[in-house]
């Protein structure tokens, strides 16, 4: 196999470099920490360009450099081909995460991904960052579980209920309103009420309400397992309400 050399090349003229779609957002706590690293000693990689100057590795650490007004060090890939590629090439030194998927999804024309991503960041201003939009994306996913987000949004497999998602919201709301010993909005029970709530035909507001205050409201390390908690006090507070009712 013939393996070309390559050539890095320096510039200030932060013109020259384009963004693509595929290139993820900014991420603020990768900056901060390339900035303090920069400073300190240095580019110590390259960035990866294509032949149209389009920025196929490395847009955190150009980013930084176009701050810090330093030369820009970069090496052009006359192999890359697709937008596919340059998410194969970031994924080999910084894992892409479910919302770098989505925001990829988005800006290519997915409009079940574009309506959901809309949803989850209505929903983290009015939670005040607690329910992060990952979360929200995992409640507006259509389906019981929501453990395969991941995958589903890299492969555009994602489909989005926003009804059932909007009632998962309403209800988590009104658990929130009680004490509780963990975050209602935390992944682990946002999933563990997603599947809670898919198990029931029909929820009992009433019941809801006697359990939250009869219980500290909790998460195990397992969803399924915190599922099924959920499901033995709600039962448990339904049939104590029934019994409430036979006295009168």
């Amino acid at each position: 196999m013939n393996i070309e050399k390559f050539n890095i090349y320096e510039t200030k003229n932060y013109n020259l470099f384009k963004l693509l779609d595929s290139n993820r957002e900014p991420n603020q706590r990768i900056l901060n920490k390339l900035e303090n690293s920069i400073k300190e000693i240095g580019i110590q990689i390259p960035i990866i360009v294509n032949t149209e100057n389009e920025i196929v590795d490395g847009q955190h650490r150009f980013w930084t450099l176009q701050k810090l007004g330093y030369v820009v060090p970069y090496i052009i890939s006359k192999a890359w081909k697709k937008d596919k590629h340059t998410i194969d090439i970031n994924n080999t030194s910084s894992s892409w995460t479910a919302l770098d998927y989505a925001n990829y999804q988005m800006k290519k024309g997915n409009l079940d991904v574009k309506k959901a991503l809309k949803q989850a960041n209505e929903w983290n201003n009015i939670t005040k960052n607690e329910l992060k939009p990952t979360n929200g994306l995992e409640l507006l996913m259509s389906g019981r579980t929501s453990g395969s987000l991941k995958t589903k949004l890299k492969t555009a497999a994602y489909t989005v209920d926003v009804n059932t998602g909007k009632k998962i919201f309403d209800l988590l709301n009104v658990m929130n309103e009680y004490p509780s010993r963990s975050s209602l909005f935390a992944q682990k029970f946002v999933r563990a009420t997603k599947i809670f709530f898919h198990d029931n035909k029909k929820i009992n507001l009433f019941a809801i309400r006697k359990m939250c205050r009869e219980n500290y409201l909790s998460a195990y390390n397992n969803e399924h397992h915190t599922a099924e908690y959920l499901m033995d006090i709600y039962n448990k507070a339904n049939k104590s309400l029934k019994r409430e009712k036979t006295l009168f």
